[in-house]
């Protein structure tokens, strides 16, 4: 994958950058100011090596990814053609990335140049299935089921609950726990969730339900959380549409900034 070999690449230059900025600067600081210059120096190392985990996780995820795709087709070789298609499932919930909210429902043929082909990003969970078109006896497409969406933000309830008892974790911030720690503190929510409520902790949306269609439906919380402020103001003065959020150019989510030049916000 070249984005990943690039990705890698680069993060070895910038170790290298950062190694070479750190032996200059170390000549010419005082004692207490190379202290300072070392505990940067660390933190960007370690920042880095994340990356590099994450992207070596990409990989991985890539490749079951491809061993699931072609599972998926497996015995029924012999009916593909120029007309099949795939679609993009992405999962309807607070967690879900705007790269994958973006692309959800959106259906390719099989071999399409423009296929964008999850992972999208360390711990994606859109995946790409046959697009099967079913038709009742007057030729009207028959929805393809239902499919389960989350009912309130529990990563967001995980957070405020932790924040809320960080005296207990060392004043640990949240952004500093692992994402699979941090996914059991949200498990632990919605078991709570369900427990209190006596509800799912999930509610069905038609089949063909999209990702902007899940998101008008909640709460204006939950669309600040996900959106984050600025973003927010732009989507709620009517002004932003969730399919403007990232650029079909590069496939990267824009800034507020580029938002703002586009919407005129």
């Amino acid at each position: 994958m070249d984005i990943i070999k690039k990705a890698t690449d680069f993060q070895v230059e910038l170790q290298g950058v950062i190694n070479e900025l750190s032996d200059r600067m170390e000549s010419v600081l005082s004692k207490h100011d190379r202290k300072i210059l070392a505990q940067i120096t660390e933190t960007l190392r370690e920042l880095i090596e994340v990356k590099q985990i994450d992207y070596r996780k990409l990989e991985a995820a890539l490749k079951a990814l491809k061993a699931a795709r072609l599972e998926a087709f497996k015995g029924i070789e012999n009916l593909l053609t120029d007309e099949t298609k795939e679609i993009m499932q992405a999962t309807l919930d607070s967690k879900t990335s705007k790269i994958c909210a973006h692309y959800d429902r959106t259906v390719w043929k099989v071999g399409d140049k423009d296929m964008v082909t999850p992972p999208l990003h360390p711990n994606c969970r859109s995946v790409l299935i046959p697009y099967v078109k079913v038709l009742d006896e007057n030729g009207d497409e028959i929805s393809p089921g239902r499919r389960a969406a989350e009912r309130e933000n529990f990563d967001a309830m995980a957070r405020d609950e932790y924040e809320k008892h960080s005296k207990k974790h060392n004043g640990k911030d949240w952004s500093k726990l692992s994402y699979d720690y941090r996914k059991q503190l949200m498990y632990k929510q919605i078991k709570a969730f369900e427990a209190k409520t006596g509800k799912s902790a999930y509610v069905q949306m038609k089949g063909e339900s999209t990702f902007p269609e899940y998101f008008a439906r909640r709460s204006a919380a939950f669309q600040k959380e996900w959106l984050g402020p600025a973003r927010y103001r732009m989507y709620a003065d009517g002004l932003l549409k969730l399919d403007q959020l990232v650029n079909p150019d590069t496939g990267f989510v824009r800034t507020v900034k580029e938002l703002k030049e586009l919407v005129g916000g």
